[in-house]
């Protein structure tokens, strides 16, 4: 399992246009232009899966991107957003799968572990091959942001079939049974947690913090008023879809 996830996670991040090499950079999202091009490329590949509706704004976004405790952490070529995650840290509102797992959620947190979740999984291209060397580092800096916010423990709820990716690559424990998903029609869902402390002293642990990105990459200003009215505006019109389930 260790051994995997050092694979994935050790791999260079960078395509080739016209033989030369570019890099993809990894950051949170900190414009609206970033957070439009994530939303874009979530519905194009939700579309895609036959898990949404279509809307004519084209874009997948969900009540807890409104929130401050809320990150979409992208991967951009040039100025063009290709691949992105989203990760909700805990907080009042708690978290899109307490619609599924508040109780099991709830037993986590009594053990005074501060959660987030994440999910919106997406890439611009069809290749799993390629995205799963992108996610690798989306992950890392997600995990590395969650850190050093206090945040102790990632949750997600995926699809069964993706369950053992998420173990073998990433190390992730199921800690929910299969639900229905009402906001992906109704499609199946397992509940896994990463808990930071467990991976303490692995390979995976180092590949996931040993090498720490800068800090200026850890936080981002607030999003502006008038960001957010347009992104509650384009919530609206889109229905307000709930989950983020990484489908």
């Amino acid at each position: 399992m260790i051994s995997t996830a050092a694979s994935v996670l050790g791999q260079q991040v960078e395509v080739v246009v016209a033989s030369q090499p570019r890099r993809l950079e990894i950051s949170l999202a900190s414009s609206l232009s970033d957070l439009l091009g994530s939303f874009k490329i979530l519905y194009q590949a939700y579309i895609r899966a036959g898990l949404v509706n279509e809307n004519k704004q084209q874009v997948r976004l969900t009540p807890f991107h409104l929130l401050p405790s809320t990150e979409v952490v992208i991967a951009k070529l040039e100025e063009t957003v290709t691949s992105t995650l989203t990760m909700v840290s805990d907080s009042p509102a708690g978290l899109p799968m307490d619609n599924m797992y508040h109780e099991e959620l709830k037993g986590i947190r009594q053990s005074s572990i501060r959660l987030a979740e994440i999910g919106c999984l997406a890439d611009r291209r069809q290749s799993p091959v390629r995205f799963v060397k992108v996610f690798g580092e989306l992950a890392r800096l997600a995990v590395q942001v969650a850190s050093s916010r206090g945040i102790g423990a990632l949750v997600v709820a995926t699809h069964p079939r993706h369950a053992g990716f998420y173990t073998r690559s990433f190390g992730f424990e199921q800690f929910g049974g299969i639900k229905g998903c009402p906001y992906v029609k109704g499609n199946p869902a397992v509940a896994m947690i990463l808990n930071f402390d467990r991976i303490r002293g692995t390979a995976l642990y180092d590949c996931l913090f040993g090498n720490p990105f800068e800090e200026t990459l850890l936080t981002r200003e607030p999003f502006d008023d008038a960001v957010l009215a347009y992104l509650r505006s384009l919530l609206d019109s889109t229905a307000g879809v709930e989950s983020t389930v990484d489908a």
